[in-house]
């Protein structure tokens, strides 16, 4: 169920222990029996991680250092753009938690961390791949990351300039349209002066 995939987020996103008490507040408040709910899904998280001798005791840590968290390559200080494609999604993405409105606030200020994290890297990594010519990935790179803040007209940017340096004026100039029917539909505006440059560099 989505209230383990959200206890293993919690845990994961924390170094420190976590009472039982706070815990079973955070997630299980609705619950009959909150404390219940979750050795519940305490164990169900233990059979999911096949690890049997985890997440026991009170307060809980979650003791795995041999695994591989991606929120924790995300963050980490020496994390290589270029190995981290893909974990741009959105942290627990598709799952909302109406009745625990404490870790509905959690879960909204992670996943804008977090996004802005993988925006920072994805544009670290497509600018290192212009600079370097790879103009090929720098447009896989640009494209997931207009995917990651679909409104920010500097990552649109990056992706027409990108298009134009690998040679493709009409793959810029088809982006440009699509960015611009974005920004009218969700903000009611023209693209601005950074993706008006990007797209004259593409004009014949």
């Amino acid at each position: 169920g989505a209230k383990a995939w959200a206890l293993l987020a919690y845990l994961a996103g924390s170094d420190r222990p976590h009472p039982r008490a706070e815990l079973a507040e955070l997630l299980f408040c609705e619950a009959g029996d909150p404390l219940g709910a979750l050795r519940w899904n305490l164990a169900a998280l233990r059979r999911l991680l096949g690890r049997p001798d985890e997440l026991k005791g009170d307060p809980v840590t979650l003791g795995v250092p041999d695994a591989m968290i991606d929120v924790r390559r995300l963050e980490a200080s020496d994390a290589d753009p270029l190995e981290l494609l893909g974990l741009g999604q959105e942290l627990l993405s598709g799952l909302g938690f109406v009745g625990c409105p404490v870790f509905e606030l959690w879960l909204a200020g992670e996943r804008h961390r977090l996004r802005r994290r993988a925006a920072s890297l994805l544009r670290e990594a497509a600018l290192r791949c212009q600079a370097r010519g790879d103009h090929a990935l720098a447009i896989r790179l640009a494209s997931e990351l207009t995917l990651t803040e679909p409104l920010d007209e500097g990552h649109h940017a990056l992706l027409i300039r990108a298009h134009t340096l690998n040679g493709d004026a009409a793959g810029a100039r088809l982006h440009f349209e699509q960015c611009r029917a974005l920004l009218r539909s969700e903000l009611g505006v023209e693209p601005g002066s950074a993706v008006l440059a990007a797209i004259h560099l593409a004009a014949p």
